[in-house]
């Protein structure tokens, strides 16, 4: 089983012996079905036992009572996130953040500066809080794009 405390040491695997690894393109999905206005709900996202989740860039996408959307019409919540990490037993921002500032709009993915790599078997749990006034949320989704890494054979 492979063995690691940081991006930086699966950087240098990759680097130094990139045929001992399996990369599949992999998401951590946060649906929250509906968030009213100064509501809190917290998601738990449960990555794979049998591999890593690096986590490299981030998208949100939400609606207001399941309307249709343009680009001129998009909804950007008045939602703040934090996440927290049970494999390394830590929150992941110094306070909730407000989805946009963290997270690109569907297909216009936020970039980390760096990737974040989840342990097997750990679990991400996202608190949700709606600071609107009056909208209430339907199908919130936060997005972790990355890829899962597994030893090979």
């Amino acid at each position: 089983m492979l063995q690691l405390q940081s991006y930086l040491q699966l950087a240098e695997i990759m680097k130094s012996n990139p045929e001992s690894l399996i990369l599949e393109f992999y998401t951590q999905t946060f649906r929250v079905p509906s968030l009213a206005a100064a509501a809190t709900s917290t998601v738990i996202s449960n990555i794979d036992q049998s591999a890593y989740f690096v986590w490299c860039k981030t998208t949100y996408s939400a609606t207001i009572a399941n309307a249709a959307q343009t680009d001129s019409s998009r909804v950007v919540p008045l939602v703040t996130v934090q996440l927290t990490d049970s494999g390394s037993q830590r929150q992941l921002f110094d306070a909730p953040q407000p989805i946009p500032n963290i997270a690109g709009f569907a297909g216009i993915p936020q970039l980390l500066e760096q990737p974040y790599l989840f342990k097997p078997n750990s679990n991400v749990s996202g608190s949700f809080t709606s600071f609107d006034a009056a909208a209430t949320y339907a199908n919130l989704y936060l997005t972790l794009i990355g890829y899962r890494v597994k030893a090979y054979g």
